[in-house]
């Protein structure tokens, strides 16, 4: 269509019939036993599609290749769906059997489906098993200058994993009390990890002196992974019954000596604590950026809401060496079509907040 006037689109299909299952208004096959050359369709390369949507023009916001929307008000329903042969799944704009909306929503095998050793227990049994072979992963995310962000308006993020919930390869920071739910016989009772000016490693125990002396050989637990400076050890003892007191009469890294004061020779029992600083963590380093008083507000306007066209996004980009919170780089503005966001200067406005008594738009 080269004139066009209406809001018809250049391929239209619309189906009325009344049959179910793999009724399509529009379907693409593509049977070619060629495989594609690329992820991107290029003059020279491209994948092999089913179905090929490009939107052409150089400019212009809110342009789409493909553009998926549904007005079923029934569950397990979306705008668009990907199926790689029923082993794995996912939606986008999906509205779920528990009436939650999902911007993106991943499947693990079809309950359905059957393996090579039989049908998965997923959905038979405890969705929480796993004991045949399996090679799904839900979501997997390859970023550049940052993997990605997540921000609820009530929780932010629930991980759950049998083996592991959570694995963080690197720094780790937050910016309250790390804070363990243990249970109790009524509830869950809040304790947290306690915080020092050092990596700290501790270990404790209860012993006797014999004669008034005691060596204390440290476990090889403890010794593998506390620093091998001496001068890093704090080492605290305590008598548990009456004596003359004791103290500490030499230490290194592999252990301590207590004594008995005043030449004492008494059998008493005492305890010990014994704190390191953790192997090669003497000193630590980190980025400036992250210890920045604006650093928890310039993130809060990088987690935007892109269907907000009353505040501003706050920009962000790596110029190579740092993370700049300003304007992209010009080599950016040259691409083409390429459309400034809005002043990142201007004031933001108050956090979007979460009305509870909202219901589904479906």
């Amino acid at each position: 269509v080269t004139a066009g006037t209406t809001t018809f689109a250049a391929v239209q299909g619309e189906y009325y019939g009344t049959a179910g299952p793999n009724t399509a208004a529009v379907r693409g096959l593509n049977a070619s036993a060629t495989a594609g050359t690329g992820f991107r369709s290029l003059a020279a390369t491209g994948p092999r599609i089913g179905i090929q949507g490009n939107q052409t023009a150089t400019t212009g916001s809110y342009s789409f290749g493909v553009h998926g929307s549904f007005s079923s008000t029934a569950s397990r329903c979306g705008g668009v769906f990907g199926d790689d042969f029923g082993i794995t799944a996912g939606g986008l704009g999906y509205f779920a059997s528990t009436l939650v909306d999902y911007g993106v929503y991943g499947f693990g095998s079809a309950y359905q489906v059957g393996t090579l050793g039989g049908k998965p227990s997923i959905g038979t049994k405890s969705s929480s098993e796993l004991n045949e072979v399996n090679t799904n992963i839900g979501i997997g995310i390859y970023g550049g200058m940052m993997g990605g962000w997540i921000r609820g308006l009530a929780y932010g993020a629930h991980m759950k994993g049998e083996i592991y919930s959570m694995y963080v390869d690197g720094k780790t920071y937050t910016n309250e009390p790390i804070t363990q739910l243990v249970e109790t016989a009524a509830d869950r009772q809040p304790v947290y990890a306690t915080s020092a000016m050092k990596v700290e490693i501790s270990d404790r125990g209860k012993n006797n002196l014999v004669g008034g002396q005691k060596y204390i050989a440290f476990s090889e637990e403890f010794k593998k992974v506390i620093s091998a400076n001496p001068d890093e050890l704090t080492i605290t003892v305590t008598p548990m019954g009456n004596s003359n007191g004791i103290y500490i009469s030499g230490y290194d890294q592999n252990g301590f000596t207590v004594v008995e004061n005043n030449g004492g020779n008494s059998n008493v029992q005492f305890t010990w604590i014994a704190i390191g600083t953790r192997k090669d963590y003497e000193t630590v380093s980190h980025d400036s950026q992250i210890l920045s008083n604006d650093f928890d507000q310039k993130m809060n306007g990088v987690m935007f809401n892109d269907n907000n066209t009353i505040d501003t996004p706050q920009t962000m980009w790596w110029d190579g060496t740092k993370m700049v919170f300003d304007q992209p780089a010009p080599a950016k503005n040259t691409l083409p079509g390429y459309q400034a966001p809005l002043d990142s200067a201007r004031p933001k406005s108050a956090p979007q907040t979460l009305n509870t008594g909202g219901t589904s738009n479906n």
